[in-house]
């Protein structure tokens, strides 16, 4: 069953597999027919077992398993593949959900033992008012050092999350998350990271198109509450002084979407 299996590295899936020509090599062509028959009963079982544990920590390398082994059968059905490949992927991750539920090192508010009574406050009145939200919830901008437990606290939160830090990875997003965390990312930087537009991403913008690099453009719901993780020299124009008309139109769309809080 596909709960059975067990997962393994992409990257050693693939490489165990070219290795392994007796187990997932096509029919030999002097077989006779019963045997040739028999031999691509084999080698399709072999090739569906191998995609499905490479589903279950990527899809992207599943789908090129399935290309590689069986061109003429992806042509047809990559769509059926994809939608299985999915739900594959998404069982795996449900089950890791739980697990980090069940061993979390810090929870709120503990993952936050600096915290002050302002940012508690600040803190708990967002997970009250906006973190349930599944439409136009406020997101979070917390500024502060390094080491001072911003990261900590937002993986504490209770739910699966899209974690972000450095650039955008769309094949990490997954539609059930519960919430997005955005790390360490320069603030006027994000569209040039290949983020989508920031009024999109933070602010439960619903079904978005986006894409990424060497990808082709997708349909994904953006539906959860957002954190944003910032050092202070990264906050830029999010904090800088209005200068102009646009900066002043800037800050305020911020101030009515999103609560920021500098440590």
């Amino acid at each position: 069953s596909i709960s059975s299996l067990a997962p393994a590295p992409a990257a050693a899936a693939v490489a165990a597999a070219a290795t392994a020509p007796s187990a997932l090599a096509p029919p030999a062509p002097n077989a006779t027919a019963r045997g040739q028959a028999e031999l691509r009963r084999q080698y399709v079982n072999d090739v569906a077992r191998e995609a499905l544990t490479l589903a279950e920590t990527s899809i992207d390398s599943a789908m090129d398993f399935v290309r590689t082994k069986m061109p003429r059968e992806f042509l047809h059905n990559s769509t059926w593949y994809l939608h299985t490949f999915k739900y594959v992927h998404l069982r795996v991750e449900q089950d890791l959900d739980e697990q980090r539920r069940n061993h979390r090192e810090h929870t709120w508010p503990d993952s936050f033992p600096d915290c002050t009574p302002a940012l508690r406050e600040v803190v708990t009145r967002w997970l009250n008012e906006e973190f349930i939200k599944t439409s136009r919830a406020k997101c979070l901008i917390l500024i502060g050092g390094t080491g001072t437990g911003k990261t900590s606290f937002a993986k504490s939160l209770p739910g699966q999350n899209n974690y972000f830090q450095g650039r955008w990875r769309l094949d990490t997003w997954k539609d059930s998350a519960r919430y997005l965390i955005f790390d360490d990312i320069p603030w006027d930087k994000f569209e040039q990271l290949g983020f989508p537009p920031k009024k999109a991403l933070l602010t439960q913008n619903g079904t978005t198109i986006v894409t990424d690099k060497y990808k082709p453009c997708i349909e994904i719901n953006i539906q959860q509450p957002a954190i944003v993780l910032l050092n202070p020299e990264d906050a830029g124009s999010l904090i800088a002084q209005a200068r102009n008309t646009e900066d002043q139109e800037f800050v305020g769309y911020w101030q009515h979407r999103a609560i920021v809080y500098q440590l």
